[in-house]
Formats: C-alpha cells, sequence, structure tokens
C-alpha cells in the first residue's frame, strides 16, 4: 500500500488516511514506533519506521521475516507503506498493550510457575519461527512484550537472518548478556538457530536471577573455566535446569533445539493433566491424576498393568502375550498417544483380547 497522504508523520513519513495518531511515540535503537489506530479495522496498530535512510534495509528484513510467520507468540505484520518522495518503508504491526519483560522483572519477582509458562511461551514462539527458517538473533527482555490477557509476543525482526542460507558475520551484533558467544569470535560466524537457543538459556537465567550472573554478561564468556549450573538456583525443575544448562553451552551443536525446550516446558506445566481412556468391546477404564493405574484382567491372571506418573503412560507389568501395535510390550514402555494393547498368542488370531489406548490432548493454560 503506498502512502499518498499525510496525516500524522511519524519521523516525517507520510501517513494513509485509515491510520489516525494517537501520539504515542517510542525510540528504539535503530526504529521508531508511533501508536494509531486503523479507523477501516477499528484496531491498535504500530507504525514502525528506521531511524535514518542508513538503517533502512532493517525495515525490509523484518518485513521478510514476518511475512512468512504466523504464531500466537510472534507480532503480526498487517501493512507494508511506501514514502513515494522519499522512497523510505515502514511497517503496520500488531500493537501488544502490555510491558515487555525488563519492565515485568523490573517492578516485581516472577514466581517459579509464571516464570515456566514465560518460557515455554518464549520457547513456543522460537520453535514457529525455527519451524519457518527464520533467526531472530536478538533475543532479550526488551523484545519480548505480554498482552493484557498474558500472552507472550515476540516482536522486533530487525537482525532477523533466513536459513539455510549463506548468512555470516564478521564482528559483534546483538545484545551482552543474551547474545551467543560465537557471535564474539574474531573469524566469520555463521548464524543458525543455536543462537536463539543461547539467548533462550540466558533468558531463563534472567527470569530466575536478577542482574544475570557475570559469566553471561562479558564478553569473554567462552574464557571461563566453569559454567555454573543453572540447577544451583533450585528454581527450575532437574530436567528443566539440565536443558537450559546445554542452551548456554559454548558449542553450539550441543545445545538443544527451541522444539525440544518448548515440549520440556509444555510438559512439566501438564503434569497431572493428561486423562487416557483403555477401552475393550466389553468395558471401559477412565486414567488420569487421581485413578493413575489400570490393571487388565485376563482370565485368572492380570494380562497387563498401566500406569500414569503425571506425564507418562507406562506399562508397569507384563503377564504372558502382550504385545502394543503388534510389538512385544515390555516393561517401562512408554504408551503413545494411540495404540492398539493385543493379549494373547498370535496364532489365536480373533480370539485374542484387543484393548485400544487413547490419549487426552490437554493444553496449556497461560
Amino acid at each position: 500500500m503506498k502512502s499518498t497522504h499525510k496525516n500524522v508523520e511519524n519521523d516525517d513519513f507520510p501517513l494513509p488516511d485509515r491510520y489516525i495518531s494517537t501520539g504515542t511515540r517510542a525510540t528504539g535503537g535503530f526504529s521508531s514506533t508511533l501508536r494509531c489506530i486503523d479507523k477501516n479495522l477499528d484496531r491498535d496498530v504500530i507504525v514502525k519506521t528506521m531511524q535514518g535512510k542508513s538503517e533502512e534495509h532493517r525495515i525490509i528484513t523484518e518485513v521478510s521475516a514476518l511475512s512468512c510467520l504466523r504464531s500466537k507468540h510472534v507480532v503480526e505484520i498487517y501493512d507494508v507503506l511506501v514514502d513515494e518522495n522519499s522512497h523510505r518503508v515502514a511497517i503496520v504491526e500488531d500493537f501488544v498493550d502490555g510491558p515487555d519483560l525488563h519492565q515485568i522483572c523490573e517492578t516485581r519477582d516472577v514466581a517459579k510457575n509464571e516464570a515456566l509458562k514465560l518460557l515455554y511461551q518464549l520457547a513456543a514462539g522460537l520453535a514457529d519461527i525455527h519451524g519457518c527458517e527464520v533467526i531472530h538473533r536478538d533475543i532479550k527482555p526488551d523484545n519480548v512484550k505480554l498482552t493484557s490477557e498474558n500472552l507472550l509476543k515476540i516482536f522486533d525482526f530487525g537482525l532477523a537472518r533466513t536459513v539455510p542460507g549463506t548468512y555470516n558475520t564478521i564482528g559483534y551484533k546483538g545484545t551482552p548478556g543474551f547474545s551467543a558467544p560465537e557471535l564474539y569470535s574474531s573469524g566469520r560466524v555463521d548464524f543458525t538457530p543455536a543462537i536463539d537457543v543461547y539467548a533462550l538459556g540466558c533468558m531463563a537465567w534472567f527470569l530466575a536471577q536478577r542482574p544475570l550472573p557475570a559469566f553471561l554478561t562479558q564478553r569473554s564468556i567462552g574464557l571461563v573455566e566453569r559454567i555454573p549450573s543453572i540447577n544451583d538456583l533450585d528454581f527450575y525443575p532437574n530436567s528443566l535446569a539440565s536443558l537450559i544448562d546445554r542452551c548456554i553451552e559454548i558449542d553450539a551443536e550441543v545445545r538443544p533445539s527451541s522444539k525440544e525446550v518448548r515440549d520440556e516446558l509444555a510438559a512439566l506445566l501438564l503434569w497431572g493433566a493428561h486423562r487416557a481412556l483403555v477401552r475393550s468391546p466389553h468395558e471401559q477404564r477412565w486414567m488420569d491424576a487421581e485413578n493413575h493405574t489400570v490393571t487388565w484382567p485376563i482370565k485368572d491372571s492380570v494380562a497387563f498393568e498401566i500406569k500414569y506418573d503425571g506425564r507418562y503412560f507406562k506399562i508397569v507389568k507384563v503377564n504372558g502375550h502382550v504385545y502394543i501395535n503388534n510389538e512385544d510390550a515390555t516393561v517401562d514402555t512408554t504408551l503413545p498417544e494411540s495404540c492398539v494393547i493385543t493379549v494373547g498368542e498370535p496364532q489365536l488370531k480373533w480370539d485374542r483380547v484387543f484393548v485400544t489406548f487413547d490419549l487426552s490432548h490437554p493444553e496449556v493454560v497461560l
């Protein structure tokens, strides 16, 4: 869409008549934003421009990154404006009406369960970003905001890059304390999703301890002999703490994926919330946090026993010929979301007992 009417200017950028300024402006490191009302769609938006022509490429980068993204945890781009006279570009984005994470942590401590929910949303947003083969490259508290409904949104894609590609850099760009150690290298550094995963680990530290520890804020982090474990803070569950430790490893190859971190956080937040139906043609049993064990009889003995530990449904007892989707059932086998448990020797054919197992899909409540 091209600008043809001069309404309220955003750094001398003429706006179409449909955008009515509220007068609220903000200035960041490279950009300026003006809060407006889109009168055609009756919603608040942000009109974003770069400070100076030399930074104009960042707005193009942001458009390229956001145009292919669809995630509830990533700010949405609504429109692209072009000034024909100056050939400058502005973008119209979703207005996030809450504070950024830095502002939140300045005013109060973050409780453990709240930190898990914030990290889950951040990891989910990064998993969506990486799934579209985009690298954000500047994940930090100032670039993460919460809506009035506590929905986390990632924004500011001015340093983003797409993968696979030949993108690399010589020299440092980013935010100290949240930038991966490879970015401080004197040589050429390739951009990978591991850069964002490192920042995710730093965000976990930020939520648990402020200010950030010195080993994260020093540029010479690569020379630190021992990186403390976040488990020493006794803030996160052990399984998550080990993942966070991997996120901030010096070796980028050791770091987990954002999806792996997201899935671990989801499992922790959904602890005890699952429900499963175990059913044969003649009877059915429900399993949940209260009814966590099912014993399935066959003739005068027990064929198998399933136990729910709050996270997984596992086979804890097997007697005789028991199969899960035609594979031998063994103790400690984790049941898939949907399967058929068969009891009896294969030669019995249809005289065997067939039991279906179906697991619910609870959602994380934010």
